[in-house]
């Protein structure tokens, strides 16, 4: 099964962050709660956390990149 990875909202003020750097690389196993990626809004600094166990595949946003808070920048194949 596919599980999506969405940046979530941080704070009401903005309605994106700066994905700086992958702390994982497609294809490798992940846990559920392990930071996959450092984010940065205008306010704050953050770790995006895999949000199940599996394989991070499809990895849709490149380091350095705005994204809206919401959208789906991974995958994790579960087993």
């Amino acid at each position: 099964m596919k599980v999506e990875v969405k940046i979530l909202r941080m704070g009401a003020n903005s309605d994106e962050a700066t994905l700086h750097r992958w702390l994982k690389k497609e294809g490798e196993q992940v846990q559920e709660g392990e930071p996959l990626a450092e984010l940065e809004t205008d306010k704050v600094n953050f770790e995006l956390e895999a949000p199940a166990a599996g394989l991070l595949t499809g990895i849709r946003v490149g380091e350095e990149q705005v994204v809206p808070f919401g959208e789906v920048v991974a995958y994790i194949e579960t087993d």
